[in-house]
């Protein structure tokens, strides 16, 4: 992910850059391709942009982490990413957020800032939500545990992947959508005022 990305808090102490094994978003041209010239007025460190891939605005991450002796991460570590990595998808949004609270124009609402993530090894997955309180506080809640090699656990495990994929690729895309065309009219508006009689 991209260092713009990752919360800072003012502090020496740096934050590694996460570099999540999957990050689901969206890809530039197909889910804004209404909005490229707002985007490219915003700028890389405020318009979304994830990685050097193009994704924006990601909203679930996976860390995969092996077992066994010969596997070189333990399912702390896989969660660790995940915080990491969870937070700097909330720092995007938030960005963005703050972009609209500074609009005239505040019929847009604020997009939900929510992150979810998922530490897994072979046989097992924890998912977990994340998201921020105050503008400074990150919070995260492991909202599931699951034993993959029980069928049941299985299928509650796809089933609540799947509910998180379409909330991302329609509520959430349909939110980040509004909230740039409250943009794209702010901007209409001071271009507006700029070139009004003088």
């Amino acid at each position: 992910m991209a260092r713009h990305a990752v919360p800072t808090s003012g502090s020496t102490l740096r934050i590694s850059n996460p570099v999540p094994d999957m990050l689901y978003g969206y890809k530039r041209g197909t889910a804004f391709r209404s909005y490229q010239a707002q985007l490219a007025t915003m700028g890389t460190e405020k318009n979304g942009t994830a990685n050097n891939q193009g994704l924006m605005f990601p909203f679930f991450v996976v860390e995969f982490e092996g077992d066994g002796p010969t596997g070189g991460g333990t399912l702390w570590a896989a969660t660790n990413q995940c915080l990491n990595a969870s937070a700097s998808c909330i720092n995007i949004v938030q960005s963005l957020n703050r972009q609209l609270r500074e609009c005239k124009n505040r019929k847009g609402r604020q997009i939900d800032s929510a992150a979810f993530s998922v530490a897994m090894s072979g046989t097992e997955a924890r998912l977990f939500v994340s998201w921020e309180e105050n503008d400074v506080d990150f919070c995260t809640r492991q909202v599931g545990g699951f034993l993959l090699q029980r069928p049941d656990d299985f299928l509650e495990f796809r089933k609540q992947v799947l509910n998180i994929i379409d909330w991302g690729a329609d509520g959430r895309l349909r939110d980040i959508r509004d909230c740039l065309e409250v943009l794209v009219e702010e901007g209409r508006a001071r271009a507006s005022d700029d070139v009004g009689p003088r």
